[in-house]
């Protein structure tokens, strides 16, 4: 008899299941929109209605749910310790899905999910340490080393977006330090550093991006269709985070050395152009190791999915969720 793995990537503002074959293909796919707010009980409720209208008929062939989940994590305990692009913190996600679904659990970070996908399909090629490290909502990091996934204490190994690139702190992280890469660069934050850059008249108001801050209609994808455009306003901002943006993957290489640098997330694939021209040619200026081949995910979107799939199959002891 078949028996199924049921996966999640619980991202910020994303939340997709897929369930897969003992093959590893998947048979279906569902996403819904993260729910926000300061309730702890809104992610696995989502998930729970989610799930259960997907599954129907395959709900009593799954025998594993593996997690792929943004952080920081209280992985030992089944808990995601607190989201910042979201909002709510102790939120009991593996407490809530067992009284739903009594089976066993996987639970790990979703760019450490992402970079074991990655590095189990760079692996016939003789790749032995990979980075995974996305710029989405926020930013996130995942690393294989010597062929080992870093988990960390409480699963939040290569928590990359905490990684302080200006230690005056001018901005404040949603985690609530200050300076962290996050606050600059995700997709979430580059609006709120636009506007404080602005009210400093750090940045002229005499354009487009000024125009749409007053407006509070200022998005992420209208800095880069700006910056492309030409505004003022928008090119003196992604300059700034040019320099953030590298500083930050060079302190990554740097950290682990990997032979590849896997380089995804909504924020890079959607502005690949601006991070070849701009990103790229500053990494350098602060790297203290040989730089590694940089590339895009194999599996793209899914790849958080794909690694906790593999977690499941693999049966990574480590992230198996022991406590109720």
């Amino acid at each position: 008899m078949n028996e199924f793995i049921l996966t999640a990537d619980i991202g910020g503002s994303k939340i997709r299941l897929a369930l897969f074959d003992e093959a590893l293909n998947i048979l279906k796919l569902k996403i819904t929109q993260t729910p926000r707010g300061p309730s702890p009980e809104n992610i696995p409720r989502a998930i729970i209605e989610s799930a259960g209208k997907m599954l129907r008929e395959y709900l009593a062939k799954v025998k594993v749910f593996s997690i792929a989940s943004m952080g920081p994590l209280d992985a030992k305990r089944g808990v995601i310790a607190k989201t910042p692009t979201v909002g709510a913190e102790n939120i009991p996600l593996i407490k809530m899905l067992r009284e739903w679904l009594d089976i066993d659990y996987y639970l790990l970070n979703d760019c450490n999910a992402a970079a074991y996908a990655e590095w189990w399909a760079a692996r016939n090629e003789g790749v032995k340490s990979l980075v995974y490290i996305t710029i989405s909502s926020g930013i996130g990091g995942g690393v294989v080393v010597d062929n080992h996934l870093l988990i960390g204490k409480d699963g939040n190994a290569a928590e990359v977006g905490h990684i302080v690139v200006d230690p005056i702190g001018y901005m404040k992280c949603g985690c609530g330090g200050l300076g962290h890469w996050e606050a600059y660069c995700s997709g979430v934050n580059i609006v709120r550093y636009a506007a404080r850059l602005s009210q400093d008249r750090i940045i002229e108001n005499d354009n487009e991006l000024s125009r749409l801050l007053e407006e509070e209609k200022l998005t992420p994808e209208e800095v880069y269709r700006l910056y492309y455009a030409g505004d003022r306003g928008a090119v003196a901002l992604l300059d700034r985070t040019a320099t953030f943006n590298a500083a930050g993957i060079s302190s990554v290489i740097t950290c682990y050395d990997p032979e590849v640098l896997v380089l995804g997330g909504a924020v890079v694939m959607n502005n690949y152009r601006y991070f070849q021209e701009k990103v790229f040619p500053l990494i350098n200026n602060y790297l203290g190791v040989r730089a590694p081949r940089i590339t895009n995910p194999q599996f793209g979107e899914t790849s958080p999915l794909i690694g906790a799939a593999l977690v499941a199959k693999h049966k990574l002891e480590d992230l198996l969720v022991k406590t109720s």
